[in-house]
């Protein structure tokens, strides 16, 4: 058996790893998206003893729903970024070890078993410089996309809580004058 076989078949066991990882994350568990929540509006008969308007209560918590769904979909946006940076940096990664494996000599038999990779064209050590920074790079830039997009899910529930709040409020307050406070507190935690 060709001992020597093993590093040159490394970065192809690589690249069929990564295929298997995007096709797994596609196929069984998705690119991962944060469902979008539903609330409930006043109606005729819901109402209750509203003293506001109902069309201008509707407003406030329906310009509420889409602000909070306009941060949910930043959220899935970045965690896609995340997802695809996550999957290149690991291509930069393996395409290095691939042109390592290339270009790298095995030593002769009967001296010690070492990959050599002095003497590697220029060309193939610019690419694997650039490969190194790509990889690099989009690995910070996942990261941090991921914890934003995190931030982003933790900011759109605390804003689904707030309108359910806000709307319970809105049925058990007993002036015009706490309707409209309950109604700026909520417009006020959307602009956060």
């Amino acid at each position: 058996m060709n001992h020597f076989r093993i590093p040159r078949l490394l970065p192809w066991f690589l690249f069929a790893f990564l295929v298997f990882w995007i096709l797994y994350d596609v196929l069984f568990q998705g690119l991962m998206f944060h469902a979008e929540q539903k609330i409930l509006l006043f109606g005729g008969g819901a109402a209750g003893d509203l003293s506001l308007p109902l069309e201008e209560v509707n407003q406030v918590l329906k310009a509420a729903h889409d602000h909070m769904l306009s941060i949910n979909d930043l959220g899935n946006w970045l965690s896609i970024a995340s997802t695809l940076t996550v999957w290149i940096a690991f291509a930069s990664t393996s395409t290095i070890t691939l042109i390592a494996g290339y270009y790298g000599k095995i030593s002769e038999a009967g001296k010690p078993e070492t990959v050599q990779t002095e003497g590697l064209p220029r060309k193939a050590v610019r690419m694997i410089t650039f490969l190194a920074a790509l990889g690099a790079v989009l690995t910070a830039f996942s990261h941090m996309a991921e914890s934003a997009s995190q931030k982003q899910f933790a900011r759109a529930d605390n804003l689904l809580l707030l309108i359910d709040d806000a709307r319970n409020e809105l049925t058990t307050a007993k002036s015009v004058f706490e309707e409209r406070r309950i109604l700026d507190k909520l417009t006020l935690s959307m602009k956060r």
